[in-house]
């Protein structure tokens, strides 16, 4: 209902398709109030971690020439903005967002339209915006439900960073199957014991880690026997630490793919000594090249 009536109110701020709409909100459920309302106003969002430095975040809003921001106002205070770009404080402004209806908006996105921009290092050295459409979020929720099997009773750990595209893929898992998304804070999503009692407290049954995170787990803690499915990605993972995990009995996955093809290209599920990236995810192709970009063959 709140997303729906922040939606209503972008809309009569002019948000519809392709229109990009900044937020920058710390780990709460504002952050997906925040997206979801931007989504269903037909806009596509783009992720601020609050934690950049001021230079950073300037840039990226004014190189995606972002025209509204939505954060709150001890937020917005901390950085600078543009002079041009509306700025939706959801603390400031809530009462009069609230006035909206809170029904679901009609919408004229279609799967060619942006879903999200997502500012990566970049090659270069400044930071490069990714645009990414509906259809390779889509693609992506269903190949996550049929290879995790995923379903309304599942509890998706919400542990990337926002401005990540790994918290794309963990908001699609559990938004798009019916299941809860458990976004913690800062302090209880430290690896380690730390860690390991929020998976318990919130009965987690799904996290994506990178290796070096999974590392700092014990695979033998009993807070951790809620967990069905553990997914590594963004580093190379070492067969020692597979091994150890799936003597824990979950279901370990490994996967992997640039941001420019929406998070995923590949998940491979690991067994015994062996470790890799597995097979393309639905409607997807991976060509294996040599140094000189050619084909190379089979095996």
């Amino acid at each position: 209902a709140k997303a729906n009536q922040l939606a209503h109110y972008l809309r009569g701020m002019g948000v519809g398709p392709d229109q990009i709409v900044g937020i920058m909100v710390e780990r709460s459920p504002e952050m997906m109030i925040g997206v979801l309302g931007i989504l269903k106003a037909g806009g596509a969002y783009l992720p601020i971690d609050p934690s950049y430095p001021e230079e950073r975040i300037r840039y990226i809003l004014v190189n995606s020439r972002t025209s509204i921001l939505i954060t709150h106002d001890s937020l917005h205070m901390k950085c600078v903005a543009p002079d041009d770009i509306q700025i939706v404080a959801l603390d400031r402004n809530r009462i009069v967002i609230q006035e909206e209806v809170n029904e679901n908006p009609r919408t004229t996105v279609t799967s060619s339209n942006l879903a999200y921009v997502i500012y990566t290092s970049g090659s270069t050295g400044k930071p490069k915006g990714v645009l990414i459409e509906h259809n390779g979020a889509v693609n992506m929720a269903a190949a996550q439900r049929k290879v995790f099997h995923l379903n309304d009773c599942d509890r998706i750990l919400q542990f990337a960073s926002f401005g990540f595209d790994a918290s794309v893929w963990e908001f699609v898992m559990a938004l798009s199957s019916g299941g809860a998304i458990c976004l913690g804070n800062n302090d209880n999503l430290i690896p380690g014991e730390r860690l390991a009692y929020f998976i318990q407290q919130s009965r987690i049954t799904v996290a994506t880690l990178t290796p070096s995170a999974l590392s700092l787990l014990n695979p033998d803690d009993p807070a951790l026997q809620t967990l069905r499915v553990v997914i590594v990605a963004g580093e190379d993972c070492p067969e020692q630490l597979v091994n150890q995990w799936l003597q824990q009995g979950c279901q370990l996955y490994n996967a992997y793919g640039p941001t420019e093809i929406t998070v995923c290209a590949t998940i491979g599920q690991m067994a015994a000594n062996i470790v890799n990236i597995g097979r393309p995810i639905i409607n997807k192709s991976v060509y294996v090249l040599d140094s000189n970009r050619k084909l190379v063959p089979i095996g």
